[in-house]
């Protein structure tokens, strides 16, 4: 019986581009943290639009919320770049 895997070529190292893309979400979601948890009044009103006069307070709760949430992803994004390939 022949090696199933005889024809393919197992590369041990991430490709260039998925390391680029990872980078690039965990700046995204780095940024996009900030913007959400300390910039929360202005990204809503100025970034995305939103009209804070009708229960503003709990939009901005909300956003601050997704702001952890964001610092999270992109830290575990930029922490799994750090580990060996």
């Amino acid at each position: 019986m022949a090696n199933s895997n005889s024809g393919l070529k197992v590369c041990d190292r991430t490709p260039a581009f998925a390391v680029l893309v990872l980078a690039c979400m965990g700046c995204i979601d780095l940024v996009r943290g900030v913007l959400h948890t300390f910039f929360v009044e202005h990204s809503a009103v100025y970034v995305a639009g939103m009209d804070l006069s009708q229960a503003g307070g709990n939009q901005l709760m909300l956003l601050g919320a997704f702001g952890i949430s964001n610092f999270l992803t992109g830290a575990l994004f930029l922490a799994a770049l750090s580990t060996p390939r």
